[in-house]
């Protein structure tokens, strides 16, 4: 009896592997598990007979036998591009090939990723902060020591006036953030829950979006925040991050349009804290509003040449606090509605 080739071999083993796993010959699947055909979204039956080229996308590379290659590349469905996924291309005979792919491990690997990044960045935080001081205090001895400085600069824009402070206190909430998020990385969240004015961050998240050009000069602010609202215990940067993505999302549809107005309203709704943000651009088309959440799913005119893990990164940290996440989009209005629920105590969290 002739000995069982690589290939015959893989195709035995892959329906015990937890891994999603696709054999292929010329380029074409032969075999593939279950945990593969719910990775592309197909019956088991449909999988063999499809091309490389209509499951991935970019298509791994086919290493000669014996050899692997690892690739990372997005998942093709029905219904368009997936997620992003990583995997291990493997050489068995001449045309014979093996996939092994990690669904979604680039998400993990990106958290590994974003963890250093966070570390070095508060090495250049400190000395932007200290600089921000050092000017502060120079700038208000001048200003004592030199009448005439103080008759000058009464003209000029507060923002210039003030910048050493300004700069000071945007590191602080960076700062902040990054601790946030540190903490977030290493699983001990709910320890550095605090209480929360959403109203304070929408503010201060309004204030960044100024440094944009566009966005000061262009887009009018319709703003109407409700006062003592209930404090809300969480983390900052949840909310900041989810306030951000979506006037992100707000200036990006509006880029074109020849009405930009970008409205922020917080209210209290029974049951809970009530944030909306619109804006006036093109609208999501109503076909694809149940996919928009979807991590990896790009629109035109929301997050057009991004990642698409915007709104998806908004649900993912809001959905701890039971937050309600909702979307009503028309040619000209877009509103997303944000629910927080209030306990009896009158807080969040």
């Amino acid at each position: 009896m002739l000995a069982p080739s690589y290939s015959q071999f893989a195709a035995r083993l892959m329906p015990v592997l937890d891994e999603q796993v696709v054999l292929l010959s010329n380029k074409t699947v032969t075999s593939a598990n279950q945990a593969a055909a719910d990775l592309f979204k197909l019956p088991m039956e449909n999988m063999q007979g499809k091309q490389a080229d209509e499951l991935l996308d970019p298509v791994p590379p086919f290493p000669a036998a014996g050899e692997q290659t690892s690739f990372v590349a997005h998942v093709l469905t029905s219904e368009g591009k997936g997620p992003l996924v990583s995997g291990v291309a493997l050489g068995l005979e001449p045309q014979d090939h093996l996939w092994v792919l990690k669904g979604n491990l680039a998400l993990a690997e990106l958290g590994t990723l974003t963890a250093g990044l966070l570390h070095n960045l508060a090495a250049p935080l400190s000395v932007i902060r200290s600089t921000g001081e050092l000017l502060e205090r120079f700038w208000h001895k001048a200003l004592e020591e030199l009448p005439e400085l103080r008759a000058l600069t009464a003209r000029w824009p507060e923002s210039v006036r003030e910048g050493g402070a300004a700069v000071i206190k945007q590191v602080d909430l960076l700062s902040e953030a990054i601790r946030d998020l540190l903490v977030k990385l290493r699983g001990e969240n709910t320890h550095r829950w605090v209480p929360l004015d959403l109203n304070q961050i929408l503010r201060a998240e309004l204030e960044l979006l100024n440094s944009i050009s566009f966005c000061k000069h262009e887009v009018r602010k319709e703003i109407d925040l409700a006062e003592h609202l209930p404090r809300v215990r969480g983390l900052y940067s949840d909310f900041s991050h989810s306030f951000r993505n979506l006037f992100k999302n707000a200036l990006e549809a509006m880029e074109y349009s020849p009405e930009k107005v970008l409205g922020v309203r917080t209210g209290l709704e029974k049951g809970g804290i009530v944030v909306q943000i619109s804006d006036t651009g093109g609208g999501i088309p109503q076909e694809i509003q149940t996919r928009i959440f979807e991590p990896f799913f790009s629109v035109a005119g929301g997050e057009q040449g991004g990642l698409g893990l915007g709104l998806h990164s908004v649900r993912q940290l809001l959905d701890p606090y039971g937050v309600d996440v909702k979307v009503e989009s028309r040619p000209g209005r877009t509103v997303f509605t944000l629910k927080v629920p209030v306990g009896e105590d009158g807080e969040v969290g």
